[in-house]
């Protein structure tokens, strides 16, 4: 997107090198918001969605691409997304970043991750993570029992996403163990549509201003006082 810089990083990962990819606004501000952002394909991902979310809520966001390639156990590929997190909340200030106001968004494979990365960054006192996205989750993760505690969650789903049932039944699982969720279910979408945004142009721009906007809530307006909104309460 015109107006972000883009640079490749790496780091020191439990099962070796992890590359990372960062969008930051070229616009200086102090304290912008930190996304760390789990696609569904890896290291073939697109930046649309990185450079469209620095662009949209002014925020440094940390593409995840390797090794989180869907082959490998999902296991190998949280442990990589955890030492990921935590490198990209110790490097915040070096983007203008805040990493109090962290999000985490998670895209197919990428929302499977969040599942599992959330619940065990809470047991480990890792970084406070505000807000999580999950977009089109596979139903392949078993997290454990959710405990109370985590972010405020946003989940994304088309009509025909075969995952469709086990998905609402995680969200009301989050529910009953008190963290503030909503899910959103398109009409039409099917498996994939956020991360191939030219098949269904309306539906992915729909997708992308509703991950704005919460995100924005959460990170941007609510952070000093961790208000949550009652859309948020459905």
């Amino acid at each position: 997107m015109p107006g972000v810089g883009v640079e490749d990083r790496s780091a020191e990962g439990p099962h070796g090198e992890v590359l990372l990819r960062v969008f930051v606004p070229l616009k200086e501000r102090i304290g912008r918001p930190l996304v760390v952002l789990f696609p569904a394909d890896g290291s073939r991902t697109s930046g649309w969605l990185p450079s469209a979310l620095a662009r949209d809520l002014d925020a440094a966001v940390v593409l995840v691409r390797s090794p989180l390639e869907p082959g490998s156990a999902l296991a190998e590929r949280v442990d990589t997304a955890i030492a990921a997190l935590r490198w990209a909340a110790a490097h915040a200030a070096g983007w203008n970043a805040s990493a109090d106001r962290l999000g985490v968004v998670g895209d197919g494979p990428g929302a499977d991750i969040v599942e599992e990365l959330t619940p065990r960054n809470r047991a480990e006192s890792g970084p406070h993570i505000s807000r999580q996205v999950l977009v089109s989750p596979t139903g392949r993760a078993h997290p454990p029992e959710f405990p109370a505690g985590l972010p405020t969650a946003l989940i994304l789903t088309g009509e025909h996403d075969p995952a469709l049932s086990s998905t609402s039944d995680r969200v009301d699982a989050l529910k009953r163990a008190g963290v503030p969720a909503r899910m959103i279910e398109y009409p039409g979408a099917a498996t994939g549509w956020f991360r191939y945004p030219k098949v269904s142009r309306r539906i992915a721009a729909r997708g992308l201003d509703d991950v704005v906007r919460f995100l924005r809530r959460g990170l941007n307006e609510e952070t000093s006082f961790r208000v949550i909104p009652a859309w948020d309460l459905h």
